[in-house]
């Protein structure tokens, strides 16, 4: 069946890339005036990074937001593919989205998919990267965001060496969340495909209409 994530997914992932290009872009320009100030006069330095944080904060929302579209669509080409699969599309939102909820749900959204992956596919390494960034994933996500907080209240204060810090944390984040969006995406193309080719040698048509366990199960014909 076509994945309903497929396009979302695309463009997760270029935002994703672009997010890390240009984070790789302000890491550079800091690097460069913290060892040779005469390049950039300080005035044009701080300028630069303010303009470039500005465009990185406008980004990072933009990503979040496809990203919260993308997660619902993955939870929807699931549960199609398999109609038992323990976390809905809205359950999933409402485990990212809610306060104090999240920091439980989160977690368990990844774990659930993790556990899944591991279940109905024989090659396991997949759901166990997965499984192992969760951790990565609520690091830079609290501690990139308090310390970025800690830099919009002191942003004409900050020195090259707290921008720095702040460039770590965004390439961290980009590359963590690329690396489970790839996985996800790898993983669902994967699935639906040999959900499709079972379909077919059942006679099925759709791969929709039939469940799997622990390997794909047979349904009688309809």
């Amino acid at each position: 069946m076509d994945l309903k994530s497929d396009t979302v997914s695309t463009i997760l992932l270029l935002y994703l890339w672009i997010g890390l290009g240009f984070s790789l872009f302000d890491i550079v320009l800091t690097i460069i005036w913290l060892n040779n100030g005469m390049v950039f006069e300080h005035h044009i330095y701080t300028t630069l990074a303010q303009i470039s944080l500005i465009f990185n904060t406008t980004l990072y929302y933009l990503t979040i937001v496809i990203y919260l579209i993308w997660i619902y669509r993955v939870h929807e080409d699931l549960i199609a593919l398999q109609p038992s699969y323990d976390v809905t599309p809205k359950q999933a939102l409402a485990r990212i989205l809610i306060p104090i909820y999240n920091l439980w749900g989160w977690a368990n959204v990844y774990h659930t998919l993790s556990s899944f992956m591991k279940r109905v596919m024989e090659n396991t390494r997949l759901g166990t990267m997965l499984l192992l960034a969760v951790p990565l994933l609520y690091f830079v996500q609290y501690i990139g965001d308090a310390y970025g907080r800690y830099i919009d209240r002191k942003l004409e204060l900050v020195t090259e060496r707290e921008w720095m810090i702040l460039d770590v944390l965004s390439i961290s984040s980009y590359v963590v969340y690329l690396t489970m969006a790839i996985i996800v995406v790898r993983f669902l193309r994967t699935y639906n495909d040999k959900c499709t080719e079972q379909a077919q040698l059942q006679g099925e048509p759709s791969p929709s209409t039939f469940s799997i366990g622990t390997n794909l199960s047979d349904e009688s014909t309809r």
